[in-house]
């Protein structure tokens, strides 16, 4: 199908616009006129067009860490793919730190779409129901502390799930965040991180974690 088959003239359209590199100067998001493909995607009646220009930043920031392959990601088989609809990750935990940020919506979402289970996020209790039509299949209030008291997150994803939380994704990307996410991790497995100056110096501090990619708010 063609640009004009499925577009009139003045329709509004959001995609992931090119990077700025020297080789693709005709289709970067500064050029006037700017260059698109077909992969323009027609805005929905019911989104604004400030709304609908965040989808595509909010959706590359939850699916590189999931679905990319090593070092970018951890290369799970993504759901738009044949062989990623075939709920092979359950029994898969995911915890997602800030369930209810913008880009932790996102993830919820995707892990969702996966068949990742249990889905268990952190978030405000006002927003557990919000977390819960999303997809999570758990919440827990974030005020809680990452110790292993009997109040606390550990002691609640414990109650959760006895497997172990090989992906974690830290929306927030505080200091005692990406310390909890990491000192929750089983061996081997991996976090994403929101904050790129912090995310060196957790590198720095543990060597043994594997790369993400780093990503800037």
């Amino acid at each position: 199908m063609t640009a004009k088959e499925r577009f009139e003239e003045g329709t509004e359209g959001v995609l992931m616009a090119e990077s700025d590199k020297r080789e693709c100067l005709a289709s970067v998001s500064f050029a006037l006129p700017t260059g698109v493909g077909l992969d323009i995607a027609k805005i929905p009646d019911q989104l604004s067009l400030d709304e609908a220009t965040i989808l595509p930043l909010g959706i590359a920031m939850a699916t590189v860490p999931l679905y990319l392959p090593a070092l970018d990601g951890l290369a799970y088989e993504s759901p738009w793919e044949d062989r990623g609809r075939a709920r092979k990750y359950t029994d898969h935990p995911v915890l997602i730190l800030g369930g209810s940020s913008t880009v932790g919506q996102y993830v919820i979402q995707f892990a969702k779409a996966s068949g990742f289970s249990p889905i268990i996020a952190t978030s405000s209790p006002s927003n557990f129901d919000l977390l819960t039509s999303l997809g999570a299949t758990h919440t827990i209030d974030r005020h809680l502390p990452f110790s292993s008291s009997s109040s606390s997150i550990v002691s609640e994803i414990s109650r959760i799930t006895s497997k172990p939380i090989t992906f974690v994704y830290d929306a927030i990307s505080l200091p005692d965040t990406q310390q909890g996410g990491y000192d929750l991790l089983a061996s081997g497995g991996c976090d994403g991180l929101e904050d790129q100056e912090e995310r060196g110096r957790q590198e720095e501090d543990h060597p043994r974690r594997q790369q993400l990619p780093r990503r800037g708010k």
